[in-house]
């Protein structure tokens, strides 16, 4: 418990606080269970009072050591009335469907990376909480 309530803190704690700048809406394939939708939306207005994204790419060293972290995270976030959303990018499409077989949830994959440009993410693994109007509350990035 007291490891998701770090990690929450981390997120929730983090330096940056950004406020009247939205994040981008973008449609983006989901992956689940060997399944993949389309048109799933990541960004824009949260439904919820707060919602967390998540972007993570394969490669990264550090998204793989977090791996249980984030699934942990998601899950009692999600219990806590909090919306989740990984979104696995900035990779070809096979490597980013493998990575996303790895997580019991649904994955949204930015294949073309349009959601990355569109948001600035420059770096992963990469934490943003959004209120209900979308607005960026707090930002982490852990840069290895």
């Amino acid at each position: 418990m007291w490891k998701y309530i770090a990690a929450l803190a981390v997120v929730v704690g983090s330096v940056l606080l950004l406020r009247g700048s939205k994040l981008p809406q973008e449609y983006l394939p989901s992956h689940y269970q060997g399944t993949q939708e389309s048109s799933v939306r990541v960004g824009g207005k949260c439904l919820k009072e707060r919602c967390l994204t998540i972007y993570v790419a394969p490669w990264c060293k550090v998204c793989l050591q977090m791996h249980g972290t984030i699934v942990s995270m998601r899950q009692q976030l999600e219990t806590e009335g909090v919306g989740v959303q990984v979104v696995a990018g900035m990779d070809k499409p096979p490597a980013l469907v493998q990575y996303a077989q790895t997580f019991d949830q649904p994955v949204l994959l930015d294949v073309q990376g349009a959601f990355k440009k569109k948001a600035g993410i420059k770096a992963v693994p990469y934490f943003v909480v959004t209120n209900r109007k979308g607005e960026p509350v707090r930002i982490f990035v852990c840069e290895a």
